[in-house]
């Protein structure tokens, strides 16, 4: 794509989505393992993604090259404690990148130290949003250092308990495109950076991290003042030998609050294999009615004439419109029982759709029309027992996996009714949580305004890193039951 700068061209435009090569994932993967917290490695994770999209968008649309050496994400001890990619480099200006899985409550986070600490301040913040299933990134605005600033002076911006400003997205531009011509049309100094005079802030001495050692798990805004923390994160030998310690704790043998956890756990790798726990059955046997729907389609149970099959699958060609594509394959799952070129079809379909839904809809009807084809993912239920709380409601737990043409599986949870015409208790919560407990994704049931429940299912849809595990729990008031799975 050649690129223009033409002031007069910049203007709001439908955020750009940025494709995520199987590349991404690995170096997310391998940075984030990195990171000796397991309940820090989901953010770095996304970090990473996140500041790889951009240096691709930056190569894409204008031929430059986004300097990543001195990135703080790679650097173990500064990814273990910093929220946001700082140290990037632009022809000659610093990015800072701030990445979140969503910015639905137009909020913006910016870590203080960022901002504040000369040693992380930059002359761009760039708000990114990574959408992990989807494999896509978007850049959702930029805002300058300078201006950054004086928004804070003139609003009386106060950081918050936990280190972060909390920014409004409407103070960033949503063009990325600014962000390149500022960098063109602009030098460095033209944007003055802030400096915290490190010399009137005492050394961090080494006897100030035991306190921090024996707390391991409590982020460093709890346990110390924003100056012993400027004091801390700005000295390099500090910060890395905090990180060299943290390491022996997390990998030491009595570290047995997670390893209690994940002691037990479901290896899904395994159900691709053909191999399964006990008490996980098949949509057929838990249901007394093949009435669970993670997509549209029937039962494929009759095959229709070639004729009818062959105008549907044109339906599928890359031409056409997504959805077109996925109501296209939920057709199949209805009509294509024992054809070969259905099947075909829909095995196809698996490389090239375009968005998860129309994958998870492929891997569906393949399995309806060619039961045990291996592309078609597996999918099993097993009873969920909530005691009273349910009273009288049968639930069950669902989960659906389909391997990913880049090696990855993705992931379904989903909790049902067993009764299509029962719906579940409002406030019935799926959640999915990392290995360490927190929560990554959640699904609520809801109620009408008389407070009946109005969901017969709920359900959430994921992909997880490689060798990594998370968890499924369900909840109703105080009653939960968890389990932790394998990838």
């Amino acid at each position: 794509m050649n690129f223009s700068l033409n002031s007069q061209d910049l203007r709001l435009f439908e955020p750009e989505e940025i494709a995520l090569e199987a590349e991404d994932f690995d170096r997310a993967v391998q940075v984030s393992q990195s990171v000796v917290s397991e309940a820090r490695q989901w953010q770095v994770y996304l970090n990473v993604l996140g500041i790889l999209a951009l240096s691709r968008w930056v190569g894409d649309r204008a031929k430059l090259s986004l300097n990543l050496e001195k990135a703080s994400v790679f650097e173990a001890a500064y990814a273990q404690t910093l929220d946001a990619v700082c140290n990037c480099e632009l022809q000659g200006f610093k990015v800072c990148a701030i990445v979140a899985e969503s910015y639905l409550d137009e909020t913006v986070k910016i870590p203080r130290i960022a901002v504040d600490l000369a040693r992380f301040a930059a002359h761009f913040y760039v708000a990114i949003e990574v959408l992990e299933e989807s494999e896509t990134a978007i850049v959702r605005g930029i805002v300058r250092g300078d201006r950054l600033l004086k928004y804070r002076e003139s609003q009386g911006l106060q950081s918050q308990s936990d280190w972060t400003y909390h920014l409004p997205l409407s103070c960033f531009e949503v063009n990325p495109d600014r962000l390149l011509f500022y960098t063109r049309f602009l030098s460095p100094e033209a944007i003055a950076l802030p400096a915290i005079e490190i010399g009137a802030i005492a050394a961090f001495a080494e006897t100030e991290l035991q306190p921090l050692l024996a707390n391991p798990d409590r982020p460093l805004w709890q346990q110390l003042t924003w100056e012993r923390g400027v004091a801390l994160l700005s000295d390099l030998n500090s910060i890395t030998l905090y990180y060299l310690e943290l390491q022996k704790i997390y990998k030491a043998p009595s570290r047995g609050a997670i390893a209690a956890v994940t002691e037990s756990f479901i290896n899904l790798n395994q159900w691709l294999q053909g191999h399964f726990e006990s008490g996980w059955e098949s949509i057929e046997s838990l249901f007394a009615s093949p009435q669970v729907s993670f997509a549209r389609g029937g039962r494929g149970e009759a095959t229709s004439a070639p004729e009818a099959i062959a105008s549907v699958i044109r339906l599928l060609g890359s031409d056409r419109p997504e959805e077109t594509r996925c109501q296209a394959a939920g057709v199949l799952g209805e009509i294509g029982t024992g054809s070969p070129e259905a099947i075909a079809a829909l095995t196809e379909l698996l490389d090239t759709a375009r968005e998860e839904e129309t994958r998870w809809q492929a891997a569906l009807s393949l399995g309806k029309i060619d039961p045990g084809n291996p592309r078609s993912g597996v999918r099993k239920a097993r009873l969920v027992d909530l005691g009273l709380e349910l009273a009288g409601v049968a639930i069950a737990s669902i989960v659906a996996i389909v391997p990913k043409p880049d090696g990855r599986i993705a992931v379904s949870a989903q909790v049902q009714s067993t009764n299509s015409l029962t719906k579940l208790p409002p406030g019935l919560k799926l959640q999915v949580l990392s290995e360490s407990g927190e929560v990554r994704l959640e699904a609520q049931a809801r109620s009408d305004s008389a407070g009946r429940g109005i969901d017969n299912a709920i359900q959430r849809r994921f992909s997880p890193p490689p060798s990594s595990r998370f968890q499924i729990r369900i909840a109703l008031g105080k009653v939960n039951v968890t389990e932790t799975f394998s990838v």
